[in-house]
């Protein structure tokens, strides 16, 4: 078998993923799927998968590569996406500098994602895991 679709997010190899789904509008007929990664690169990437369903079958209708080049001082080693709704998608993403940083993932008006910094802070640990 073949994959349907491939895309690459980093210029080294990927250290972490969080992948989650929203819907993008009133029905669930229509979503997106959000990859999440980070690598020693010091990059952020995030493709984003906009889906439809027709007739019981998936439909990958566009996607898009958002990248953060230079998102922190150090490689990074963990990512986190934190869905909400309400107010912006949270990510959160660790790295061998002992920083916790987020960014929110925000769309323009074109629908292209974008990934803006919020906030860091020292995490106190080795950064190897947000999920701990």
């Amino acid at each position: 078998h073949r994959p349907i679709f491939v895309f690459k997010a980093h210029h080294a190899g990927v250290n972490d993923l969080s992948v989650g789904s929203s819907p993008m509008s009133s029905t669930p007929m229509n979503f997106c799927i959000y990859i999440c990664s980070v690598s020693d690169d010091q990059t952020i990437s995030i493709c984003t998968l906009y889906i439809s369903v027709y007739s019981s079958q998936l439909c990958l209708k566009r996607s898009c590569l958002t990248v953060l080049q230079c998102a922190s001082d150090s490689p990074l080693n963990s990512i986190k996406l934190v869905l909400d709704q309400s107010t912006f998608h949270q990510i959160y993403v660790s790295g061998h500098d002992e920083q916790i940083s987020l960014f929110k993932l925000v769309t323009i008006e074109d629908g292209q994602p974008q990934i803006k910094f919020v906030s860091s802070s020292p995490l106190g640990t080795d950064g190897s895991c947000l999920a701990c």
